[in-house]
């Protein structure tokens, strides 16, 4: 049960990702936002990253 769980909840967590991901990329990203903005989106990137490590490591170990 709790797998198809992981199975709907995984690729939203993707999409999350990439969109904060490209995000970084934009050229108005260091104009627009301070320095404490910018930590925080990366802070946010981190934790999306182990969300991601989390879904699969314990899709792996059920």
């Amino acid at each position: 049960m709790l797998l198809n769980e992981y199975r709907m909840v995984l690729p939203g967590i993707q999409a999350l990702f990439g969109f904060q991901f490209i995000a970084v990329f934009n050229s108005g990203f260091t104009l627009l936002l301070s320095d404490f903005n910018q930590k925080l989106h990366l802070s946010a990137l981190i934790l999306t990253t182990f969300s991601i490590a989390f879904c699969y490591g314990s899709r792996c170990l059920s």
